[in-house]
């Protein structure tokens, strides 16, 4: 079971665009999403592009941050995540008692 830091989800929440690790987990939810720019972090200039292309585009970043906001609304949200943990609460019950 993967997880992802909830930081991410508050900048998301607040229409922020992102600039994150190429970390596998995040890239596949960003990439989705469309909610920000993937950059290796050990590449100061491929940070420094990301960070470049967000301030000549203003409508780009607004963009990504209203897609963050409407991912988290409808999908990464505690009401969906206590969904899933009560589904594996109860697959777990079964396993158990069977």
């Amino acid at each position: 079971m993967d997880s992802l830091p909830t930081k991410a989800f508050t900048y998301m929440m607040n229409r922020l665009p992102l600039i994150a690790s190429d970390i596998p987990i995040w890239k596949n939810v960003i990439e989705k999403v469309g909610c920000g720019i993937i950059v290796d972090p050990s590449n100061v200039k491929e940070i420094g592009n990301a960070i470049d292309r967000l301030l000549d585009n203003p409508e780009l970043g607004r963009q990504m941050g209203e897609n963050g906001y409407q991912a988290v609304k409808n999908h990464f949200n505690w009401n969906r995540e206590f969904e899933n943990l009560l589904a594996l609460y109860w697959k777990i019950c079964n396993i158990l008692v069977f």
